[in-house]
């Protein structure tokens, strides 16, 4: 009778063992499922903002190489205009008169 009693004891904690075990990954699985899910889209979130960044830092690379291009040009003009004066001052200079 005892022994009976023992198997069916083990027996019974056996069955709730794999109950609980059955029930304890159904809700893992039930409480990840979502995290998971937010984690995921954090990520691609993170991982477009990354690029963007990326994009923003080789906008503004060639940005300031353009940036030089044109205050060389700005120079280059700026000479030139300082040689257009000068030939405007010998232009408007009255010649001087000969006797």
């Amino acid at each position: 009778m005892i022994s009976k009693f023992f198997i069916t004891l083990v027996s019974r904690a056996r069955e709730i063992y794999t109950d609980c075990n059955t029930e304890a990954n159904a809700w893992s699985k039930a409480i990840l499922t979502p995290i998971l899910n937010q984690l995921r889209e954090h990520k691609v979130m993170l991982d477009k903002r990354l690029e963007n960044l990326k994009k923003i830092q080789n906008n503004l690379d060639s940005l300031g190489s353009r940036i030089a291009e044109l205050e060389a040009t700005r120079d280059q003009l700026h000479k030139q205009q300082g040689a257009v004066r000068v030939m405007l001052e010998r232009i408007h200079q009255p010649l001087p008169v000969l006797d």
